[in-house]
């Protein structure tokens, strides 16, 4: 089977012709993926997408012609990670694995035993390429949107009436862990959450559970629970 390609494309629109001058996508599609005219591949931004055929490629200009142009499947329920900043490896593995496994929104967060400074606006920036990665990977159009850091009590007060879970070593079984609705995920950075951190989640009722008998890293649990709530 011939492996087709997603490619991720800001703005486009579901008018029949397509035209490009973008140099960095000219680049991709020419010199990096090798496409020539007459090749078909998935073009998607996070609301729509469709099969895009190459007619015309030049250093300057690629056109092309969209067919089955529909708006993008929005998974449900309705999952937000909150994701502590981890070591740049580990956060990178951990956000592009739950791009993968369908999360819809990921909302960074500062814990008491992160042991790093947030590098701002460069590391989003590199976060968000990391996002659009997983998506292209994964077909998943509908991917999420990254934002910077808050601290924990922060993202507590954001809560709405979601299901809130935490990953935790201590918690009760997958197998008694019943969801219908959307769901706000917590995990706690390498070392796990303070007890104050623990506390302040327990005072919102959050269901603590257990992935698994062993010790996780935070980007095991990230990857695993977001697949696990997605299969429910």
């Amino acid at each position: 089977m011939t492996h087709e390609f997603a490619i991720f494309y800001k703005n486009f629109s579901e008018l029949n012709q397509f035209i490009s001058t973008d140099k960095d996508f000219i680049h991709r599609i020419i010199h990096v993926l090798r496409m020539k005219s007459g090749d078909t591949f998935i073009i998607f931004n996070q609301q729509y997408h469709g099969f895009l055929t190459l007619q015309d490629l030049t250093t300057k200009k690629v056109t092309g012609k969209l067919k089955n142009f529909q708006k993008n499947i929005i998974h449900v329920p309705h999952i937000t990670l909150f994701l502590p900043v981890l070591k740049k490896e580990a956060l990178s593995e951990a956000v592009y694995g739950a791009v993968e496994c369908g999360v819809s929104a990921i909302q960074l967060v500062m814990t008491e035993k992160i042991q790093r400074s947030w590098q701002g606006k460069n590391e989003l920036e590199r976060l968000e390429r990391v996002v659009i990665a997983a998506a292209e990977q994964a077909k998943c159009f509908s991917f999420p949107d990254i934002k910077e850091p808050i601290s924990l009590s922060a993202a507590i007060s954001s809560l709405k009436s979601e299901h809130i879970l935490c990953a935790d070593p201590e918690g009760i079984s997958l197998k008694e862990l019943s969801i219908n609705g959307s769901c706000a995920l917590f995990l706690g950075p390498e070392g796990g959450l303070t007890e104050k951190e623990r506390n302040d989640l327990q005072v919102t009722n959050a269901i603590f559970f257990k992935l698994t008998p062993t010790i996780l890293r935070a980007r095991q649990a990230a990857v695993l629970s977001i697949g696990f709530l997605r299969s429910l």
